[in-house]
């Protein structure tokens, strides 16, 4: 519902703080991001939304925007839109309120995963077919893994789970072993 032609991100990894300073440097970015483009207002701020992921509520930050005119809807839960005086249409994403089933992939960035979380996932991403796509959902994977050890190792100890980790990962293991064949390690 929120994204539309431009669309820039901002994750913040689990323990990373999201506060009025991080705020404006991203809103800078997109202020620049807008204003490179080859012709004059060739990418209109009307076509360019701003997304900061985090998995705890930046109840700090909310504040400070509500006291300063920002107004602040949450109409979807983990969602809170901001509007107001912001130069770009805007949102936070707290991932560790969002309904895990239905925002699998924002979700997943999360340190909170259960071992069926992560099956879920693993399930979906062998569903995919492009090569961009199964691309950014590695990435997923990888941040989620790296937040979520405990449940991974549970999945390991799966041997269904364990072959199925081990045939998604073959491409990039293959990439590595080349490498390391032809460094001579």
């Amino acid at each position: 519902k929120h994204f539309l032609g431009h669309n820039l991100m901002e994750y913040k990894a689990p323990g990373d703080e999201l506060d009025i300073d991080t705020f404006y440097k991203v809103m800078s970015y997109a202020g620049l991001y807008k204003s490179y483009g080859r012709t004059l207002d060739e990418r209109k701020a009307d076509d360019i939304t701003v997304s900061f992921l985090r998995e705890s509520k930046p109840r700090g930050l909310l504040q400070y925007l509500e006291g300063h005119g920002e107004n602040i809807t949450n109409t979807q839960k983990g969602i809170y839109y901001i509007t107001g005086y912001v130069p770009f249409k805007t949102q936070i994403v707290v991932t560790g309120e969002l309904d895990r089933r239905e925002h699998i992939w924002l979700g997943s960035l999360s340190k909170r995963l259960r071992k069926q979380d992560l099956e879920e996932l693993l399930g979906r991403i062998r569903g995919l077919k492009g090569k961009e796509e199964k691309e950014m959902a590695d990435s997923v994977l990888e941040v989620s893994i790296g937040a979520n050890r405990g449940a991974m190792e549970e999945l390991i100890g799966d041997e269904s789970m364990y072959e199925t980790l081990m045939e998604m990962m073959e491409p990039r293991l293959q990439v590595i072993f080349q490498e390391r064949e032809n460094a001579g390690i």
